[in-house]
């Protein structure tokens, strides 16, 4: 660490004399408590060693009662000292993700949380500051997994990560505008609560060192979804600067007529009449929860509980046609991963033939697949001819991943890159992990990296436990590729650059940064399917 970087022990010592707070400073010992004073009261969080870990902060009163479907409200303040050791409950979902995706706490509408972990030792300047979004599309998720533990990112980079919980499903995601104009104040209540999150940031996080003027929404798969959107969202605008979208792009959100569809179906299954909303306050929060909501999904054709454009709390936009007005001059870093559709390879069946992937399609990602009927047969057909000799599963895994995956992260990069010539940065994640009877770069596979989390058990489907990641890495590449990473997103989140090496996205360039066992920029990987895939129309 420079001298730049650093306030010295005896300078330190001299200011606190002096009556000056130097946000998160004391000689740090691993297993002491740590101590800050903020505006909302005084946490008492953990001292790691290097780094200060102030966990299950409250952002917004817990949104019960009258406060279910409503916006969220003020920071609380609190006397005395407030133990900050453990993360908040996760917002209230069903999850039957792999275990290393699933909160081992339980759910509670009482749930907006945030966790901090920041350097031990303060800089001369403020740390630039990451806000993670967590996955889990708009249905589950939780800030708190052992997995989003910003602490190696925090030390290795000098950055201040921030982790959010946020509500989901039918709490986060149900429009009841249109059944009631007194809900339409509260549209997009889970996206709110970001906003919200955002806010307590702006406000609170200089007590961690944080430089509230650099602020990065990064967010993987939903996470990226949602910081997309609240790029449509002007309660947003200016409390962030930097966004990273990780194999997450969703290029338009459902319009008001479709989410109030959905709406009335919820109504429906919950035995309510369509023009009485306010009852849905009095209904045990465990069935509107419980309910299956993914499968009714399905079967309705459509999207269910996502971000609606009502027009004032998120606007209608459509990246294919141009960013939304908060993604103007954002520096953007935005990718995908290799084999993102083999993560869910335990939901499929092995499929036979291409009209049998073609439908598994459309049954993995309902509301997500083409405008034209017969268009994911062609699309099968096509990415067959243009990649013979693949498996029927490496032949599904490429086309879904194309399709539902590589498409939208063209069209949003595409889109920002042109709005932002210089601004935006592309990669893809090519790093193989052995699981689902192969080994592949699959959907969720570069977030250890990113927070140098390389030791997290298996996350899949058991076959990529430690001992044989580490026996399929016999050299250390992983360690380097994590390092390299971690170095490449805390670059951007404090100059808007991920390296110097790493050139911007351009139509002439198309400039890809590919993270392997070697690290190369690479000019249209895969340039024959992104052609491919760019004549057909794809809903997401």
């Amino acid at each position: 660490m420079s001298a730049m970087d650093r306030v010295s022990r005896r300078t330190a010592l001299g200011l606190l004399a002096a009556g000056f707070s130097i946000p998160g400073w004391a000689a740090s010992e691993a297993g002491r408590e740590a101590v800050v004073e903020t505006p909302f009261g005084r946490l008492a969080g953990q001292d790691r060693g290097g780094v200060r870990a102030f966990l299950g902060i409250p952002y917004a009163p817990p949104p019960v009662g009258g406060g279910r479907f409503a916006s969220p409200g003020k920071p609380p303040r609190w006397t005395g000292t407030r133990r900050a050791q453990v993360c908040g409950a996760p917002c209230l979902q069903v999850n039957t993700d792999f275990p290393a995706w699933v909160d081992p706490l339980a759910g509670s509408e009482d749930c907006l949380y945030l966790n901090v972990w920041t350097p031990a030792e303060p800089g001369e300047r403020p740390l630039p500051v990451m806000v993670w979004v967590h996955g889990g599309w708009f249905l589950s998720g939780s800030g708190g997994l052992p997995l989003y533990d910003g602490a190696r990112l925090a030390a290795t980079e000098r950055v201040v990560v921030v982790t959010v919980n946020h509500r989901l499903g039918p709490l986060g995601y149900l429009w009841l505008g249109d059944l009631d104009p007194r809900f339409a104040e509260a549209a997009n209540p889970g996206q709110q609560d970001l906003v919200a999150a955002l806010r307590w940031v702006r406000e609170g996080i200089g007590a961690f060192g944080g430089d509230r003027a650099n602020v990065t929404v990064f967010g993987e798969s939903g996470g990226g979804f949602k910081t997309g959107t609240l790029m449509a969202m002007p309660s947003a605008r200016g409390l962030f600067h930097k966004a990273i979208l990780q194999s997450g792009s969703l290029t338009r959100v459902q319009d008001r007529d479709q989410a109030s569809e959905v709406a009335r179906t919820v109504m429906a299954r919950m035995g309510i009449e369509a023009n009485r909303p306010e009852r849905l306050r009095e209904v045990p929060v465990s069935a509107l929860v419980a309910a299956d909501w993914p499968l009714l999904a399905h079967a309705r054709g459509g999207p269910f509980f996502q971000p609606v454009a009502d027009g004032t709390v998120v606007t209608a936009f459509d990246w294919s046609k141009a960013p939304p007005a908060g993604a103007a001059g954002l520096p953007m870093l935005i990718g995908t991963n290799r084999d993102e559709a083999a993560a869910f390879a335990g939901m499929l069946a092995p499929p036979v033939d291409d009209a049998g992937i073609a439908t598994m399609l459309d049954d993995a990602a309902p509301g997500r697949g083409f405008a034209d009927p017969g268009a994911g047969l062609a699309l099968v057909k096509a990415v067959a001819a243009a990649r013979p000799g693949l498996s029927p599963q490496a032949l599904l895994f490429e086309t879904a991943t194309l399709a539902g995956f590589r498409h939208s992260a063209m069209v949003m990069t595409q889109s920002a890159a042109r709005a932002a010539p210089g601004n935006v940065f592309s990669y893809r994640f090519d790093w193989k992990t052995p699981c689902f009877g192969g080994a592949w770069a699959l959907h969720g596979g570069e977030i250890p990296f990113v927070f140098g989390n390389l030791a997290y058990g298996a996350a899949w489907d058991g076959k990529d436990n430690d001992a044989l990641r580490r026996a399929a890495d016999p050299v250390g590449d992983a360690d380097r590729l994590a390092r390299a990473m971690m170095g490449a997103w805390g670059a951007f989140a404090r100059t808007g650059r991920p390296d110097p090496a790493w050139p911007a996205y351009s139509d002439e360039s198309r400039m890809v940064m590919l993270f392997d066992r070697t690290i190369r920029a690479s000019s249209d990987p895969d340039g024959d399917l992104r052609r491919i895939v760019a004549d057909y129309d794809i809903r997401l």
